[in-house]
């Protein structure tokens, strides 16, 4: 990981200010190209295929398990096994959309690449835009980001979204679904994928639209004050009651309500009262499932990190926006 400011997850190193895909990606030693290969056994070829990682170098922390190959030039490069893949697997090079994205930062006054980093040696990769956009809740001010993700293993599409992280806790919550933006900019790992990135565009009054969209609806929310009956409805649905085979609660019921106490307990702290005119609203509500998420749901830093960007934390607040709005 690379950044230009000390991010909320703690991870990777505070570097300078980047205008190039290419000057984050060396930051981040995400600078690797990915292959695609059938996998042999005892130098006999299998029905298999996977995908590597080749670097040029040795790569620190990658010792032992990259393996070091010569081409029929006889120039040296580094093999690190990342996944296995199906035969219709296509692999989209992470620096492919940098023509992309280097031109919207390009467009935008003040607009910089503000982080990039790598998950699992390379299994997936992010990057991450600041287009200098911001939303308004009254005095609390939350950052529009432009998230580029992809993955070398097949678990998730070539997509751009965007996010929003809150400055007064550093909350995060992707937004940019609720706008045609999102399903434009996605790609599947499949035969005609890169051929169909050269059809992607990036209009600035969507990045726009979306923006004031989601300030509108964080608004909202932020005047909608939250009933009891109605936080218990939000609560059963985010963290349903699971029974065991005789009917009765499991006993992760205790889980359960642990999880719902620390929710509680943000929720009534409401930040520290920081705008107290938010508390009791929903729109503490979604930042209490938020920050539960981004800071309390797991005690390993960079397990609850990639959870709150990429996996089941992403997905949590996502349905805890979709019901608060509901």
């Amino acid at each position: 990981y690379a950044g230009r400011l000390d991010a909320w997850h703690q991870m990777g190193n505070v570097t300078g200010k980047f205008e190039t895909l290419d000057v984050i990606t060396v930051a981040a030693t995400a600078n690797f190209e990915v292959l695609k290969k059938q996998l042999d056994w005892a130098g006999v070829k299998v029905p298999a295929w996977g995908t590597f990682r080749k670097d040029v170098g040795a790569v620190k922390g990658l010792e032992e398990k990259q393996i070091r190959v010569k081409n029929s030039a006889g120039e040296t490069s580094y093999l690190t096994f990342l996944a296995s893949v199906g035969e219709g697997y296509t692999v989209i090079q992470h620096q492919a959309v940098g023509e992309l994205l280097d031109s919207l930062v390009g467009q935008i006054n003040g607009a910089h690449y503000e982080t990039m980093g790598t998950l699992d040696f390379g299994k997936r990769v992010w990057a991450q835009i600041n287009p200098n956009y911001q939303i308004r809740v009254g005095e609390d001010v939350t950052d529009v980001m432009l998230t580029y993700l992809t993955s070398h293993d097949g678990s998730t599409a070539t997509e751009v979204y965007q996010t929003g992280t809150r400055q007064v806790c550093r909350n995060t919550v992707r937004i940019g679904r609720l706008n045609k933006l999102s399903t434009a900019l996605r790609l599947k790992h499949t035969k005609n994928a890169n051929k169909k990135m050269t059809d992607w565009n990036m209009e600035l009054a969507e990045i726009t639209d979306t923006a004031m969209n989601m300030e509108k609806k964080f608004n909202f929310l932020a005047s909608k004050r939250v009933t009891r009956e109605s936080l218990d409805k939000i609560m059963l649905k985010l963290f349903p009651v699971k029974k065991n085979e005789d009917g009765n609660d499991e006993a992760s019921s205790t889980r359960r309500t642990n999880i719902l106490a620390d929710i509680l307990h943000l929720y009534e702290q409401n930040d520290g009262n920081v705008f107290p005119e938010q508390r009791g609203t929903a729109y503490s509500l979604l930042n209490s499932i938020t920050n539960y998420t981004d800071h309390v749901r797991s005690s390993k830093g960079d397990a609850r990190a990639e959870s709150a960007l990429f996996g089941s934390g992403d997905k949590l607040k996502t349905s805890a926006l979709d019901l608060i709005l509901g």
